[in-house]
């Protein structure tokens, strides 16, 4: 934090000037100048190093000028404001905004050339019985957000990890157990408090502000800064799952359940199914593959599990188990193979070292395309083993069902644009690998982006293309925003202009994936 200097036997004047001590960095400084230094760390302050090794991915780690950290709403419309209104000067500095830490990419959620506004301390969870709202705060990571709720006696729509921020996983749509049955994480948000560019403190719900209520639902960073997510919740109730470990021998075996379960309708949307194909030297000198089933109902009898557990298995974990305790497990080293199987896509290898790149795309149900990802991913194991050596690096990819279901509308809809793109039932894919240095981030990210593009012409010619990119898992050079159809896409262009007509937040607050960007 803001430190005072005491320096002896200086004049009065100069010593009025150093209790308010000066970096030289314009946005820093107007922070402490408009009263606001005690929430600021500057890089000589142990704070900051402790903030930024709580990015998940390396990648993310970029060293802002300064970082500030309100503890209130009203604090970040004050700081908001203040860095706006400082302008950039003749330089060049601008504005990250940070929930959780957990996105892959740099930039994303922090600035190397200006300041970090870090909502870790809004990480308050409040359940109101007489509504059945939970209000978490922006900086909320779900692990506490589910604790709190499971005190009460609720649980609520969010990340199938605990360590996963609140707030990026519902701006950008939200995938979990409970899609099937009660719709994305956005679609569980009943009101958006939220910080305007202009400091204007709104709120966006189904009777105020309703053009930005839904265009917060998947429409990502491009409005303002969402300070508290108001959710509703519903009855605790134990799931039941876990994995199942298997060779990919049986991969055609999986690959058959995985067209299967995308072809599922909405009496089996209690069930999910998620099978990640696994190159991890820790865990085993071959791919494997981690089938994750759950029933969110606690069925441990459900029809549409037979396809996966009549497949011979090495090992398996399954049981009942609470939301609290599968999204805690997540967060712990996936070398100790917790039942959760999301061991990359969640929480992967908890490693301090880890560079992070992910990518994703999506396409129709077709067994012939699903063929040719695991034959594509194979080659793509072999040319990073090529390329750097084997404990180095770790790689996944998994498929998640997406049925035609999923597009329904809820509480008004989304943005997202499935009501449109999902023509026939299809599958989400998504490949994630770690790295450990950054010439190794550079090949590795080539490598997946090539891997993604020739899958994607393949898709084409195979006539399974969908449009939709899933924005929580896209690689930076993807246009997730663009997926969700040209209605959409003006849609949040309109809301933008109405709530950010100076388009500051597209300009000054850089990270993430702009409205602006898209064609």
């Amino acid at each position: 934090m803001w430190k005072t200097l005491a320096i002896p036997f200086l004049t009065s004047s100069l010593a009025t000037a150093l209790a308010s001590p000066r970096t030289g960095l314009v946005p820093c400084d107007a922070l402490a100048e408009n009263n606001l230094g005690e929430l600021v760390f500057l890089a000589t302050d142990s704070g900051y190093e402790q903030r930024l090794q709580t990015y998940w991915s390396v990648s993310a780690r970029l060293k802002p000028w300064c970082i500030v950290q309100p503890r209130t709403t009203d604090e970040v419309s004050k700081v908001l404001k203040t860095l706006l209104d400082t302008g950039s000067g003749a330089g060049s500095w601008h504005i990250a905004v940070r929930g959780g830490g957990h996105n892959h990419w740099a930039g994303s959620s922090n600035i190397a050339n200006g300041v970090t506004i870090d909502l870790g301390l809004l990480n308050r969870t409040d359940y109101n019985e007489a509504t059945n709202i939970a209000s978490v705060g922006g900086g909320s990571l779900w692990n506490s957000a589910y604790e709190a709720a499971a005190e009460h006696g609720v649980s609520l729509v969010g990340s199938r990890a605990g360590g996963v921020g609140v707030g990026g996983f519902l701006l950008g749509g939200g995938n979990s157990y409970y899609t099937g049955q009660r719709g994305f994480g956005c679609d569980n948000v009943v009101n958006y408090e939220v910080v305007l560019l202009d400091g204007r403190i709104v709120n966006a719900n189904a009777t105020s502000n309703e053009d930005l209520y839904r265009a917060l639902k998947g429409g990502g960073s491009n409005f303002g800064i969402v300070t508290r997510f108001d959710l509703e919740a519903f009855p605790a109730k134990d799931l039941y799952g876990g994995s199942r470990t298997i060779t990919t021998n049986y991969t055609d075996e999986i690959l058959n359940a995985v067209v299967s379960f995308a072809n599922h309708d909405e009496s089996e949307a209690a069930d999910s199914f998620t099978p990640t194909f696994i190159y991890n030297t820790a865990i085993s000198p071959d791919v494997i593959i981690d089938a994750s089933i759950f029933n969110v109902e606690g069925l441990r009898n459900s029809t549409g599990f037979n396809r996966i557990t009549s497949i011979p298995a090495v090992s398996e974990d399954l049981g009942s188990r609470n939301l609290v305790t599968i999204a805690a497990a997540s967060t712990v080293d996936g070398t100790s193979r917790q039942a959760n199987s999301h061991l990359l896509i969640d929480q992967f290898l908890t490693n301090p070292k880890n560079r992070s790149i992910w990518t994703t795309m999506t396409f129709t149900a077709n067994p012939t395309v699903l063929r040719r990802v695991v034959e594509r991913w194979n080659v793509f194991v072999t040319q990073m083993q090529e390329a750097m050596p084997a404990d180095d690096f770790q790689a996944q990819m998994n498929f998640q069902h997406v049925p035609k279901f999923y597009g329904r509308t809820i509480r008004g809809g989304n943005v997202l644009g499935l009501d449109s793109a999902l023509t026939d039932n299809s599958v989400l894919w998504v490949n994630i690998v770690n790295v450990q240095t950054a010439e190794q981030e550079s090949v590795a990210r080539l490598l997946t982006n090539t891997l993604r593009a020739e899958l994607e012409e393949f898709a084409i010619s195979q006539d399974s293309s969908v449009r939709f990119r899933y924005l929580n898992y896209a690689e930076p050079s993807q246009d997730p925003l663009g997926g969700y159809g040209v209605d959409n896409v003006q849609y949040i262009r309109d809301v933008v202009a109405k709530y950010d007509p100076k388009g500051l937040f597209q300009t000054r607050v850089p990270g993430g994936f702009k409205i602006s960007r898209v064609d």
